[in-house]
C-alpha cells in the first residue's frame, strides 16, 4: 500500500530539515530534503535548500545544479543567488560568481553576505579596487564586521601595497576582536613591508602569546630578526619552527639564509640537504646549496645544483643569475654572459641580473656595455648600492675620477660584511666643512693594501689646520705607518677611540681632496723602514753577491677576487730559475705551494721573521726589485719607492686603470697585464725578459 503525505506532513519535514541545517547537521538535513523531493520533485524550498547543503558540503557542481533549477522557478530568491555565487566562486568561475552576487544585491540591496562574497570574487579576478568597494559596503552596513576589515586589509597589504591603509584595517580588527592572533600577525606583516622590523617583532610576540605553537609566526619573526641582523634570535625562531614541524622544508630553506649571512656555509648546505630529503624537487634548496658551494669556492658542485634548479624550473631567473656567478668565478666569462642574458630575458626588471652582467662585461673588458648595464640597474632600482659601487670602480678604472670617487661612497650601503659603516655620532668629513682647530679621525677600512695606498693623504690634512689628526690602523701596520710625514696620533684598530669632532674613512680621502689623475699625491717614498730592522736584515742576509728579487705570487684566500689575481708558485719558475737571489715576501703560503717551494733552492723563505709590515719593509729595503701580484706587499714596496713589477689579471682592479704600463699612484711601479684571461704565462715570460735586461747589467 502506497503511503500518502499531506501538505502538513511535507511542511513538518521541511521545517525539521531547516532546523537541522541551521544546527550544521547537514547529512540529516540532506536526507529529509531528498525525501521531500521524492514526494514532490517540484518542491521549490527543498530544491533550494538541498543545493545550499551541497554547497556547504563542498559538493559545488551538484549544489549549482539544484540551485539553478530552483532559480528557474523563482528568480527572486536573493539568498539562492548568493549560494549559487559561492558555488561558482569555489569552482573558479569568478565572472559567473560576480554575476550571481550582483543579482542577489539587486534584489536585496543591503544583503551584506553577498557584498562580502563579491569582494572575494573581485579579488580573485584581480579587480582590487572593486573588491575594496565591496568590502567597504559591508563595513558601511556593519562597522563591526571584523572579517570585512581583515579581507580589505589583506588586499591593501598583498595586492595594492597600500600599507598604511592595511595597517589601519588590521588595527580595527584587533579592536573588534582583541583575542584574535591573526590580527596581530597581519599588523606585524605590514610593519615588515614598511621596514619597521622592531614594531613587527612586537606584534609577532603578541600573536605568539595567543597562538604559541604557530610555526608560521616563528618563521616570519625569524625573518624580521634576520633583517635586523639579530642572527641568534633568528636562529632560535627557526629552530622552534623546525621543532614544531620537522617536515617543513621551507623552514630549513629560511634558516639556511641566516647561515649565509653568518658565513656558516657548511651549515647552510646541511639545511639544504635536509630540505631536499623532504622534497627532492625543491628548486630553492638547490639554488641555496649552490650558493653555499660557491662561497666555499666549490663552484663545480655549485654548477650541478644550479643545473638541477634549472631542470626543475627553466623560467626562474635566480638560477641563471647564480649559475652565471659560479661560471664567472671559474673565469668562464662567455658562458657566464649567456646565463646573465637568459636571466634578463626571463625577467628584464631584475636589477641584480643587470649588475651581474655588468660585472661579466667588465671581466671581458667590454667596459661600455658594463656601464650601460649598471645604469640600467639604477633605472630599475634608483638606490641599488651594488650598481653604484660597481659603476664607481669602473669609472675610476677608466680615469673618470670626479664622478667615480663621488659614487664610491655607495660602498657603505652594499651590505658587504667587509664594508660596514662605523655609525659615529660625529659628522662625516669629506673636505667641505672647516676642520680648523678640530680633531679629525681617519679610520681604517677594507684591506692592508688600501690603507697603505691612501695613507699618503694623512700629511696633506695638515693644510686644513686641524687641532689633531687621529689615525686608526691595524696592529700589523702601525709600525710602518708611523713613518709617515706629518703630525698625527696613530692608534690601534680595536682600541677605545679618543674624543674627535669629525671622522673620515681612509678611502674617502681621495674624494675629500678632489683627487684627479693630475693631482694624485705621488711624492715617493712616503713610507720608510725602521733603521734597526734594516740593520737586522742586513746581517741576516749577509753580503749581496747577486741582485736580490722579492716574490709575491698569491694573496689572501679570503679575498673575493683572489681566484683572479693569484698564481701557483710553480708558474713563476721561468723567473726564479734566473741566476739571481730570490726572497719570498709572503707570510701566508698555501699547501699546494709549500711542497714545490721546499724543492727549490733558489728562493729563501722568511715567514717566521716577517712579524708585521715593518719587518717586510726592512727586508724590501735590501732588495733590488719586487715582483708581485696585486697585494698589500706591492703597495708597501711602491710606497717605499722600490722598483716593483706588478702582475695584473686581464681585467684588473680599478686602481690600476686600463692598458697603461705605469700608474700615477706609484711612479716606480711597472704594470704587466695579461693579454687574455688566465694567461699568466705571457706575463711571467715578459717579466723574465725585463728582469734580465735591468738586473744582468
Amino acid at each position: 500500500m502506497i503511503k500518502t503525505y499531506s501538505d502538513q506532513d511535507i511542511k513538518s519535514y521541511f521545517e525539521r530539515a531547516m532546523q537541522l541545517q541551521q544546527n550544521n547537521q547537514l547529512n540529516e538535513a540532506e536526507s529529509i530534503y531528498r525525501k521531500i523531493l521524492e514526494i514532490n520533485s517540484s518542491h521549490l524550498g527543498a530544491q533550494t535548500m538541498l543545493g545550499m547543503v551541497c554547497i556547504n558540503s563542498n559538493r559545488y557542481q551538484e549544489g549549482i545544479k539544484f540551485i539553478e533549477w530552483s532559480l528557474l522557478k523563482d528568480p527572486k530568491q536573493f539568498w539562492a543567488h548568493n549560494a549559487l555565487g559561492v558555488g561558482f566562486l569555489n569552482t573558479h568561475k569568478y565572472e559567473k560568481a560576480c554575476a550571481s552576487f550582483n543579482r542577489a544585491i539587486s534584489i536585496e540591496p543591503n544583503f551584506i553576505e553577498a557584498y562580502f562574497n563579491l569582494g572575494k570574487a573581485k579579488r580573485a579576478l584581480k579587480q582590487y579596487k572593486n573588491a575594496i568597494l565591496a568590502y567597504s559596503k559591508c563595513i558601511s552596513l556593519n562597522n563591526n564586521y571584523a572579517e570585512a576589515f581583515n579581507n580589505r586589509g589583506m588586499i591593501y597589504l598583498e595586492d595594492l601595497k597600500e600599507l598604511k591603509n592595511a595597517l589601519n584595517d588590521f588595527k580595527i580588527c584587533i579592536k573588534i576582536l582583541p583575542g584574535t592572533w591573526s590580527g596581530f600577525y597581519n599588523i606585524a606583516n605590514c610593519y615588515v613591508e614598511l621596514g619597521e622590523y622592531k614594531e613587527a617583532i612586537k606584534n609577532y610576540d603578541l600573536a605568539l602569546k595567543l597562538n604559541p605553537d604557530n610555526t608560521d609566526i616563528y618563521l616570519k619573526r625569524g625573518r624580521a630578526f634576520k633583517e635586523l641582523k639579530q642572527y641568534i634570535n633568528a636562529l632560535e625562531d627557526y629552530d622552534r619552527a623546525i621543532g614544531l614541524n620537522e617536515k617543513d622544508e621551507n623552514a630549513f630553506i629560511e634558516r639556511s639564509l641566516v647561515y649565509y649571512d653568518l658565513k656558516r656555509y657548511k651549515d647552510l648546505i646541511e639545511d639544504c640537504n635536509r630540505a631536499l630529503k623532504l622534497n627532492p624537487k625543491n628548486e630553492n634548496a638547490f639554488i641555496n646549496r649552490g650558493i653555499g658551494y660557491h662561497e666555499l669556492q666549490e663552484d663545480n658542485k655549485a654548477l650541478k645544483d644550479y643545473d638541477h634548479a634549472i631542470q626543475l624550473n627553466s623560467k626562474d631567473a635566480k638560477a641563471f643569475i647564480n649559475r652565471g656567478a659560479a661560471l664567472y668565478s671559474l673565469n668562464l666569462f662567455e658562458e657566464a654572459l649567456k646565463d646573465c642574458n637568459r636571466a634578463i630575458t626571463i625577467n628584464s626588471k631584475d636589477a641584480k641580473a643587470f649588475v651581474n652582467r655588468g660585472v661579466v662585461y667588465n671581466a671581458l673588458k667590454r667596459y661600455k656595455e658594463a656601464l650601460v648595464d649598471y645604469c640600467q640597474a639604477l633605472e630599475l632600482e634608483v638606490d641599488n648600492a651594488l650598481a653604484f659601487w660597481n659603476k664607481s670602480r669602473l669609472q675610476l678604472l677608466l680615469g673618470e675620477y670626479q664622478e667615480g670617487w663621488k659614487i664610491f661612497e655607495w660602498r657603505w650601503k652594499t651590505g658587504d660584511i667587509n664594508l660596514q659603516p662605523r655609525n659615529f655620532n660625529q659628522p662625516l668629513w669629506l673636505g667641505q666643512e672647516s676642520i680648523a682647530h678640530k680633531i679629525i679621525l681617519i679610520h681604517h677600512e677594507q684591506g692592508f693594501g688600501d690603507v697603505i695606498q691612501f695613507s699618503r693623504y694623512i700629511a696633506l690634512i695638515e693644510k686644513y689646520h686641524p687641532k689633531e689628526i687621529i689615525f686608526e690602523a691595524p696592529k700589523s701596520l702601525i709600525s710602518v705607518l708611523s713613518s709617515l710625514r706629518g703630525n698625527f696620533k696613530i692608534i690601534k684598530l680595536g682600541d677605545p677611540l679618543p674624543y674627535f669632532d669629525y671622522y673620515c674613512p681612509i678611502m674617502s680621502l681621495p674624494l675629500a681632496f678632489k683627487t684627479t689623475l693630475e693631482n694624485i699625491p705621488s711624492e715617493m717614498p712616503y713610507l720608510y723602514a725602521e733603521k734597526s730592522k734594516i740593520s737586522f736584515w742586513g746581517e741576516r742576509l749577509g753580503p749581496k753577491i747577486k741582485p736580490r728579487v722579492g716574490l709575491v705570487w698569491s694573496g689572501s684566500k679570503g679575498h673575493k677576487n683572489d681566484h683572479n689575481r693569484s698564481l701557483l708558485f710553480k708558474q713563476l719558475k721561468p723567473i726564479y730559475d734566473l741566476p739571481f737571489e730570490f726572497h719570498c715576501l709572503q707570510k701566508e703560503i698555501r699547501e699546494i705551494d709549500l711542497e714545490v717551494l721546499g724543492k727549490e733552492g733558489n728562493i729563501k723563505e722568511h715567514q717566521n721573521e716577517l712579524i708585521d709590515f715593518s719587518d717586510t719593509a726592512a727586508l724590501i729595503n735590501h732588495l733590488d726589485l719586487v715582483v708581485s701580484v696585486d697585494t698589500s706587499v706591492a703597495h708597501l714596496a711602491g710606497a717605499l719607492g722600490k722598483k716593483v713589477f706588478l702582475m695584473l689579471p686581464y681585467a684588473p682592479d680599478y686602481r690600476w686603470m686600463d692598458e697603461r704600463p705605469d700608474t700615477p699612484w706609484y711612479p716606480t711601479m711597472v704594470l704587466f697585464r695579461q693579454p687574455k684571461a688566465d694567461d699568466w704565462t705571457s706575463v711571467v715570460s715578459e717579466i723574465r725578459l725585463e728582469i734580465k735586461n735591468i738586473l744582468s747589467d
